[in-house]
């Protein structure tokens, strides 16, 4: 790789936010076992529920699953409106 693309490549990842990170999404027919399976790709431990449209409606953390049967859908143990 030539320099200059190697100093244009480090210069963009320095400057990148570092507290921006994509959460993990999911839909309310997923399941439990669905979200366990992504729920630690990311920092912030937790996996956003969206409708059909991209809006998030209920967040979920690891501790919201325990003792559940990983088969149920997560639109089902959904809890009240989010708070945004």
């Amino acid at each position: 790789m030539d320099l200059d693309t190697l100093k244009r490549i480090i210069t963009f990842i320095k400057s990148a936010d570092t507290k921006y990170d994509t959460p993990m999404t999911v839909k309310a027919d997923n399941t439990i076992r669905d979200a366990l399976g992504i729920i630690n790709k990311r920092a912030h431990n937790c996996v956003i529920m969206i409708d059909d449209a991209g809006k998030a409606i209920s967040i979920f953390k690891p501790y919201d699953l325990e003792n559940l049967d990983q088969f149920s859908l997560l639109g089902d143990i959904r809890r009240g409106a989010l708070i945004t």
